[in-house]
């Protein structure tokens, strides 16, 4: 029947469609993130994108994700003034972080996004780590990012060359690092081998899973090679990172603006007062000696040691439990649900240091601790009470 239309129910006279909250609009934006970021969809264990990349580090999908946080600012900006508090605190906290991003990409940050730890050079390796590994079909999910996983690189190094095309570069010093560990993960002892191990205790070791592996191997190599060869030689040869970006940078992790020069002095006031509480706690350990002879001391008592990784695992296990059962209650209110924390050791080949990933969105991942530790067998304790 030509010219046959769908005929939409009038509305009642005066009817307004409900206004969604604050709430419904964060939940749905990040619905919209999890369809474009296959990785913040595997972290957040969102199903259905554990197989794909998607174009999270290619500039044509970073533009896709600016005009994504656009949009969702303009909705949510209305909602900053909401009586109900959470509701507003919702909105304004969203779009704090949404004008953080969208700052950034001005200044062309997406094109320093290249250093020693928490770059998408890391978030590609690590993602491996938190993909679901249980079934058959988990397995896939893992073995077709493995063989995809040049386009993940590629993108990265586009993206890296279009900054240096603009001189927009990193330090050497990060760049150094980068190709250290991506030659590590190339390498016969890399970090990807832990995905072998795994298979294999699970019982999917194939032939297919083996290609893949070698292919993402030889993929880092070739990245490494690359920033060797056509990135290196335009680093900057100065670590600083400059006063507007450190300003930037600040905000987003502080939560508010600072004076760096302020921040800088008050600094090393804080330095100098952890020293004299060091040496006050020191001389309750070793009486008359230096900071340096009490740090001797306690990297050598046997009673203050533990000499494997089980043990190092189990004794910052227990000091996290007993963190969060001290803060429960009396200056947090910790749900159940969240207090579950596992103790991993990350696999060889990652930057020395500790780093934690969060749970899954449902909780059935629970967060985790990850230490890289660059083969060391022996761990003086001391050390790991404030880092767990």
């Amino acid at each position: 029947m030509v010219g046959l239309r769908r005929r939409e129910r009038a509305s009642p006279r005066g009817y307004r469609p409900p206004v969604p909250t604050a709430f419904e609009i964060t939940d749905r934006y990040v619905d919209e993130l999890c369809e474009r970021n296959p990785l913040l969809a595997t972290s957040l264990g969102v199903q259905g994108h554990d197989h794909e990349w998607g174009d999270v580090f290619g500039l044509p999908g970073i533009e896709a994700l600016n005009d994504l946080a656009r949009r969702y600012r303009a909705e949510l900006d209305p909602h900053r003034d909401d009586p109900d508090p959470r509701q507003s605190l919702a909105a304004r906290v969203t779009v704090a972080s949404l004008d953080e991003q969208l700052s950034a990409h001005e200044a062309g940050d997406h094109f320093r996004d290249l250093r020693h730890l928490g770059s998408p050079f890391h978030q590609i390796r690590s993602i491996f780590d938190v993909m679901p590994s249980d079934t058959a079909e988990d397995w896939e999910n893992i073995t077709r990012r493995l063989e995809t996983i040049d386009r993940a690189y590629g993108d990265y190094q586009d993206r890296l060359a279009e900054g240096v095309r603009r001189g927009i570069v990193v330090a050497e010093r990060q760049v150094r690092s980068i190709i250290d560990q991506a030659a590590k993960v190339a390498g016969p002892e890399g970090s990807l081998l832990a995905i072998a191990a795994k298979a294999e205790a699970a019982g999917h070791l194939n032939e297919r899973l083996e290609r893949a592996l070698y292919h993402a191997r030889t993929a880092a190599g070739e990245f490494a090679r690359w920033l060797q060869t056509a990135y290196l030689p335009h680093a900057t040869p100065e670590d600083g990172v400059g006063e507007d970006r450190y300003r930037r940078q600040a905000d987003r992790l502080v939560g508010l603006a600072i004076d760096p020069h302020e921040t800088y002095e008050w600094g090393w006031e804080e330095f100098g007062r952890l020293l004299a509480e060091m040496a006050r706690a020191g001389e309750r350990i070793l009486p008359g000696s230096s900071i340096l002879e009490v740090k001797q001391h306690l990297e050598s008592d046997p009673d203050g040691l533990a000499y494997s990784t089980d043990d190092l695992k189990a004794f910052v296990a227990e000091a996290l439990a007993r963190a969060v059962d001290d803060l429960a209650g009396t200056h947090f209110e910790v749900p159940g649900v969240i207090r579950p924390i596992t103790v991993n050791i990350a696999p060889p080949g990652r930057p020395l240091g500790v780093y934690y990933l969060r749970p899954s969105e449902d909780f059935t991942r629970p967060g985790g601790v990850w230490y890289s530790l660059g083969g060391q067998q022996v761990f003086p304790l001391y050390q790991h009470v404030s880092t767990a």
